[in-house]
């Protein structure tokens, strides 16, 4: 993975999911409709594990506070303007995700949605004390195994796109034997091959 919960967070985890969805649109031709529909309930999971090991040590500030800082890693700005009790409004006014979708969402607004669960679940989460990394990490990927496998499912009707895109960092893993791998299949890393629009020359 990129950015695997344990090594950098649940908020920077969720912010490259989030962020490489024009990159898929335009390798794989996966809507941004379609693409937040499987995205979402994967970091709606993120967020309730970071709340799970936070919120309950600053019950009074935590909301607040990471939503402020999902609207930064979300490519937005912390300003004044930023309020989730607003945002978590217009959420719900929403008839479904083809009508957010339409509405152009703001960095805010994909934020709310981001913690909506967290809201939804406040009390429990408190009441459940503060959580290890390690078992909220193990909560999460027990939680979001049907959501990978929906996104797995995905379907690519363009001939000219990608159907599978696998990030180098995976087969890395399945060749050194720490990713399930098919009994069948081995994998030798060799190499990682760009496109030369993705390289920049070294100015000296």
């Amino acid at each position: 993975m990129y950015a695997d919960m344990l090594d950098v967070g649940p908020i920077l985890c969720s912010a490259v999911i989030l962020g490489f969805m024009d990159t898929i649109d335009d390798r794989m031709g996966i809507s941004k409709l379609n693409y937040l529909w499987h995205a979402m309930p994967i970091v709606d999971k993120l967020m309730i594990a970071d709340a799970k090991m936070n919120a309950a040590k600053n019950p009074d500030s935590y909301l607040k506070a990471t939503f402020e800082e999902l609207v930064v890693a979300y490519g937005g700005k912390n300003d004044a303007s930023n309020n989730l009790d607003d945002e978590l409004k217009k959420l719900k006014s929403f008839k479904g995700i083809l009508d957010f979708v339409k509405s152009d969402p703001m960095p805010k607004a994909i934020a709310a949605w981001a913690l909506l669960g967290v809201v939804t679940h406040w009390d429990s989460i408190i009441k459940g004390g503060t959580v290890s990394p390690t078992d909220a990490y193990v909560q999460f990927m027990e939680g979001c195994k049907q959501d990978l496998e929906n996104a797995k499912a995905l379907y690519i009707k363009d001939p000219k796109k990608i159907e599978f895109n696998t990030p180098p960092a995976i087969t890395h893993l399945i060749s050194n034997g720490m990713y399930e791998s098919d009994e069948f299949v081995t994998v030798t890393e060799v190499c990682t091959i760009i496109d030369i629009s993705e390289a920049q020359l070294k100015s000296t």
